[in-house]
Formats: structure tokens, C-alpha cells, sequence
């Protein structure tokens, strides 16, 4: 299907495939976000691709961190940065062992760059297909913003998250901060992933019970209802799962609080994605999942090899568990 953003308003009886971060593949030189391992990724016959934009002082680039450490070596927040202060820096390849940074990389060919000239440059490279962005925080809505005047928005669909918008008044009143086109709701097209363990977050937040599965149930439907009877519309729901399986644990009540809420949230959002399908303000909902990603270390001494993902604030190091709870 081509361009699937000129299709909300369609019921789909297929699935589509979003690579993630243009499908890098570091062992190759191709790293996250890279316009050439956009190239790369399209000769492979994909079309459809996502990608993260963090803001700096006046704009926005593509990365995946808050901190351009891990890409350019550049320390300090993209928050405290302008657009020149990283724009045509080669992002670099990393590899560590024991909870840091190697003292070396390698450099790739690719550069940072302003989002305005990677969705213009991907737009050459793949015409026919998406862009999927990535927007963390509050990130969200100076981009919603921004875009909303964009020829963008034609092609492009916003991914934002629970971690620091909680309702429909609260994103609208941020998006409005930047001043987007008044039509922006409807230019917009919105995607909201949901993590499960965000709803023992959001029933804090909320002041609400969160001790059983229809707690957590109730917690989402009022984020959701919420947003949408604020005039928020959504082009799809994207759930990303933590790898829990409720079937084989046998016991609950003898699991620890916060495993036991776990197992809890993934039951409650598989629960709320059945409703949603179904919702009347919802009409033609598009249904997502995905992976989590993570770097391997350099095999060790004995031969077993640590996983590590980053702080996505400081860009440092964070060793990753074989059962992490997202």
C-alpha cells in the first residue's frame, strides 16, 4: 500500500511492516537514523520506515538519545544544543565491554542531521512509502507544531508516549505553546504507544487503584477517553510488550508487588487495545506492536556476552536483564 497516512480513514485487512530506526545494522556501517542506511534499508525492498528526532534549542535533528554522547562523542543535552552545534557531525558506530564505552569507534559515512532535510532526503528515496517519528516527551509537541505547517504531515505519522503527557488538555495545551496551523489536529496524524508498566505510572498519577487487572483497565480507558473527547484524534495504537508470559507463571499471589503488577499491565492492555477496536471515537484504529532494541557487548572472557541499552537522557551505558520489565 502507498502512503499510509492517505489511508486513516480506511479499514485495513493486512498488516504492515515499519522498520526501526531505518533498519541500522552497525556491523555493516549503518547506523540509527542514517540517511544512507535509509538507502540501504529501501534497497531491501522496505518502504515504510521510523525514526527519532530529539529537540535542540531552535529545531529538531534525528537521534535517538537526549544527548548526542553515544553518536558524535558530544557531551551535554541536545536541550542545551542548537541545530549547528551537532548538524554534519559523523555519528559514530560504538562498541563497550564492562559497562562502558570502548575506547574506540568507527565512523560511518552518515551525519547528523536537522529533521527538515532528513524526511526531505527520505522523501527522494522513497517516495511512495512513510515516515514514522519518534518523539519522546514533550518532544512531541514542538514537532506536532512544527510539522502541522510542513508539507511533511502529508507523509508522516507522530509517535509520542505516556511518560510526560498524561491527558488531552495537557498535550493540546503544550502543542499550542508552538503555535501550530489551526487545522493541526486534523493534519497531525497521531500515534500513542503504550507501555504496560506506564499504567502503574498513570494510576499514581491519577490517584487511582492499580492492585488488579481491571484497575489498570479502567487507568487506560480514562488516559484514552480522555484524549479523545479533547478533540485528539489517533491514527494507531501501538503497544510494545515486555516479553511476559502471564500463562506460565502459576502462582500470582506468591510473585513480589511490582512483578505481580507487571504480569497485571500486560493482561489490562491487551484488554484495552479489545476495547478500543471497538470504540465509537475510534473509528478505523489502526493496531500496532513492536520490538525493544538493545546492543550486545563484545563477547567476554567466557565466552558470554552482556546486553546493555542506554539512559536515554544521558546517553551512559545501562546493563539490560535477561527478564527487563519495560
Amino acid at each position: 500500500m502507498k502512503n499510509l497516512v492517505q489511508h486513516r480513514d480506511e479499514t485495513w485487512d493486512h498488516m504492515q511492516v515499519i522498520t526501526h530506526r531505518f533498519a541500522y545494522f552497525p556491523e555493516l556501517g549503518l547506523p540509527d537514523n542514517g540517511i544512507l542506511t535509509l538507502r540501504a534499508s529501501t534497497e531491501r525492498r522496505h518502504c515504510n520506515h521510523e525514526f527519532n528526532i530529539v529537540t535542540t534549542t531552535n529545531g529538531h535533528v534525528g537521534d535517538h538519545n537526549f544527548s548526542p554522547v553515544c553518536t558524535t562523542s558530544i557531551k551535554g543535552l541536545y536541550a542545551n544544543l542548537s541545530q549547528e552545534d551537532v548538524m554534519g557531525q559523523p555519528v559514530l558506530i560504538r562498541q563497550f565491554q564492562n559497562s562502558d564505552f570502548t575506547p574506540y569507534s568507527t565512523g560511518s559515512k552518515d551525519t547528523i542531521m536537522a529533521s527538515t532535510n532528513l524526511l526531505w532526503q527520505g522523501r527522494q528515496i522513497v517516495p511512495d512509502g512513510i515516515f514514522f517519528a519518534d518523539c519522546c516527551n514533550s518532544d512531541i509537541a514542538m514537532f506536532a507544531a512544527w510539522i502541522s505547517h510542513c508539507p511533511f504531515h502529508a507523509y508522516t505519522l507522530l509517535m509520542f508516549y505516556t511518560f510526560t503527557i498524561t491527558s488531552g488538555e495537557q498535550l493540546i495545551a503544550e502543542v499550542k505553546k508552538h503555535h501550530p496551523d489551526p487545522q493541526w489536529k486534523t493534519l497531525v496524524k497521531l500515534v500513542l504507544n503504550l507501555y504496560p508498566s506506564k499504567l502503574v505510572i498513570l494510576a499514581r498519577r491519577y490517584g487511582m487503584p492499580a492492585g488488579s487487572i481491571e484497575d489498570l483497565v479502567v487507568v487506560e480507558k480514562k488516559l484514552l477517553t480522555g484524549l479523545s473527547e479533547a478533540g485528539v484524534r489517533f491514527f494507531a495504537l501501538l503497544t510494545m510488550c515486555s516479553g511476559i508470559d502471564p500463562a506460565k507463571i502459576e502462582a500470582e499471589d506468591m510473585l513480589d508487588e511490582e512483578v505481580q503488577r507487571a504480569v497485571f499491565a500486560e493482561l489490562a492492555i491487551v484488554k484495552v487495545i479489545e476495547w478500543a477496536r471497538t470504540y465509537s471515537r475510534f473509528p478505523n484504529l489502526k493496531i500496532g506492536s513492536g520490538t525493544r532494541a538493545y546492543d550486545i557487548s563484545i563477547p567476554q572472557a567466557d565466552s558470554i556476552q552482556e546486553f546493555y541499552t542506554y539512559n536515554l537522557k544521558t546517553g551512559d551505558l545501562v546493563p539490560w536483564p535477561a527478564l527487563c520489565v519495560l
